[in-house]
């Protein structure tokens, strides 16, 4: 089942997938993660009840943006 548990967890480096026609992609630091569990969320991010949304931080502009599990592939590269 999806969303048993966080694939990911704080301070995890990240490959992030584009997303919503984001510019933003590349290798960022997980700093934040909720479980999707009621309707708004699950409209927001077109995900299930059950998966995690993580909020990423690029290291280089300093963003933040929150990207669903699926789009999100573990790295050790900086």
């Amino acid at each position: 089942m999806l969303g048993v548990d966080p694939k990911f967890t704080w301070g995890d480096l990240v490959d992030v997938s584009p997303y919503h026609n984001r510019e933003q992609s590349g290798i960022a630091e997980v700093c934040g993660i909720t479980r999707i569990e009621n309707e708004k969320l699950e409209k927001i991010y077109d995900r299930p009840h059950g998966t995690y949304v993580y909020t990423v931080e690029f290291n280089e502009s300093g963003e933040s943006i929150e990207v669903p599990e699926d789009l999100l592939t573990k790295t050790s590269a900086l």
